[in-house]
């Protein structure tokens, strides 16, 4: 993450316990990409409520990474508070544990989300990850934010993500895909790039990269 790494050397945990820029205009998030081998992924629909742009669109495990303490945490820091909170979502939205960390998937830079909290727009930045799973796990929420949690074919949901989570979905699996699936795809992944493109321009961000769609 070459270019990323500028802003991601300077965040802090803001007294709301949610890591953050310094300016704090921009938080930051993390979503974990559950896959077997036969290529399937573990999806959550968020639940609908009033003046929430994302209601039963389908994303990944995830969410705001949040830690107790406060001021500047660098790289390391980032790394455990990330993993801790990938853990957490993880079992909280999809019952999902896993035995070993997640790994990041490259993004230069990563999206960047967007959604209506209390009346007040707020800006997300999110880091993707992911890690393997046998297809006998069987997902289940406890998560009141997540209607159900399922195993998918990542192709068959792809008009239903959000955004950053069509982006980041769609680029895993995109070496992977012949040229009618990658057709198939493009309108919704075009959508959602322009999307995050506008979010990370009015959180003056590098907008999410999207030379492999190319």
């Amino acid at each position: 993450m070459k270019r990323s790494a500028q802003w991601l050397e300077d965040l802090v945990i803001g007294n709301d316990g949610i890591v953050c820029r310094s300016d704090g205009r921009v938080a930051i998030g993390a979503v974990l990409l559950i896959e077997t081998d036969a290529g399937e992924i573990v999806v959550v629909t968020k639940a609908p409520k009033p003046g929430y742009e994302f209601g039963d669109l389908d994303v990944l495990p995830g969410g705001l990474l949040r830690s107790g303490g406060s001021g500047h945490i660098g790289q390391s820091e980032l790394r455990r508070i990330t993993i801790k909170s990938l853990t957490a979502r993880a079992k909280a939205e999809a019952g999902f544990l896993s035995e070993v960390a997640p790994a990041a998937i490259d993004f230069d830079p990563p999206p960047t989300t967007s959604y209506t909290v209390r009346g007040a727009q707020q800006y997300v930045v999110v880091l993707p990850h992911f890690v393997k799973a046998k297809r006998d796990f069987s997902p289940s929420t406890a998560d009141r934010s997540v209607t159900m949690a399922r195993w998918v074919d990542p192709l068959e949901v792809v008009p239903n993500f959000a955004p950053a989570n069509c982006i980041i979905v769609c680029k895993f699996i995109w070496p992977r895909l012949g040229s009618a699936a990658r057709e198939k795809c493009r309108p919704s992944i075009e959508k959602a790039a322009a999307e995050c493109q506008r979010w990370a321009q009015e959180a003056r961000m590098p907008p999410v990269d999207m030379t492999w769609l190319l």
